[in-house]
């Protein structure tokens, strides 16, 4: 099985990456910039240099290496930084969506797997908790809009070429190397610098009222890929564990994992301009079709996390790269 991977540089993706070459498939992947934050890609993945933003680019890539099945990671996937980059945000998730699918459909015959976000749903009542597939869209963040237009263009895709295409929104997932524009991993950064006693023992945050259904992504990606082999042409799958937590309790649970006492401050500069009380979701469908469901342990979870940040910033002190 051969399968292509955009935004292999990514976060998930880099999981996903390793999860797959664990079953056997032959993966390649794309990037946008060289880095340090290639590093921890699996040697066996062939890369290559990718703007989803250029057409041309993205065609001769597909044209190359040919996948079965494309996973299209490659977007900008903050939303707080949505509400700070919106253009940029729009340009990488819609129109390199748009280019990535103008691709496939001229070029090749794989599945397509579009990743989606359960940042589309947005604001939901008491009554409509857990999130099933079915549930409209209120999306509260520029990001979440972005990925309805991605999931829009899957439907008229999958409709007007016959394309194979499935999407899978993922909730809240999180796990060693997560960038700090993610909650868990600001929290987590924040808390090992002040256990090495590199910052004052006070934690900074926003708002810490929503609650939110966090996977680990180790979980996640095994998901995806069940997804990838079982899911119906134009299928959406919520991927999540339906166990919904305060950003608050999380926070609380780092700290407990800290050796030092920890004073935590609302910095109202850290607030979005509009925010989602709940996300919690149901996976049933998912569930259902591929017998998956979440394995590791939150507290698990977050003590990798940890551990992760205090082994970066212990190695940055010493003079090595974060």
């Amino acid at each position: 099985m051969k399968v292509l991977i955009t935004g292999i540089d990514g976060f998930t993706a880099k999981y996903l990456a390793r999860h797959l070459v664990a079953e056997g498939c032959a993966v390649a992947g794309s990037y946008l910039l060289e880095g340090e934050h290639l590093r921890d890609i699996p040697a066996e993945v062939t890369t290559h240099p990718l703007d989803v933003t250029d057409p041309q680019a993205c065609r001769r890539l597909i044209e190359e290496e040919n996948p079965d099945v494309l996973f299209h990671l490659a977007a900008q996937s903050a939303p707080a930084l949505s509400w700070v980059k919106p253009q940029i945000t729009a340009r990488v998730n819609i129109e390199g969506s748009i280019n990535i699918l103008e691709a496939v459909r001229n070029a090749a015959d794989c599945r397509v797997m579009l990743i989606g976000s359960a940042e589309e749903y947005g604001q939901v009542e008491p009554d409509e908790v857990p999130i099933d597939e079915d549930q409209p869209y209120r999306p509260r963040n520029i990001y979440g809009v972005t990925k309805i237009a991605q999931s829009m263009l899957a439907d008229l895709y999958v409709r007007g070429y016959g394309m194979d295409i499935v999407t899978v929104r993922a909730f809240n997932h999180i796990g060693p190397g997560q960038s700090e524009d993610f909650v868990v991993s600001d929290f987590a950064s924040q808390i090992a610098r002040i256990q090495l006693g590199l910052i004052d023992p006070v934690i900074h945050v926003g708002n810490l009222s929503g609650k939110r259904d966090f996977t680990d992504v180790r979980d996640m990606v095994r998901g995806y890929w069940l997804a990838a082999q079982r899911g119906e042409i134009g299928g959406v799958y919520n991927i999540g564990t339906g166990m919904g937590l305060s950003i608050r309790s999380v926070l609380d649970r780092l700290i407990g994992l800290c050796s030092v006492p920890v004073e935590v401050r609302v910095d109202q500069d850290r607030y979005r301009p509009c925010d989602v009380p709940v996300l919690v979701c149901d996976s049933t469908r998912l569930r259902e079709l591929t017998g998956w469901a979440p394995k590791i342990e939150l507290t698990l979870t977050l003590k990798d996390i940890l551990a992760d940040w205090l082994n970066k910033w212990q190695d940055r002190e010493d003079g090595g790269p974060l």
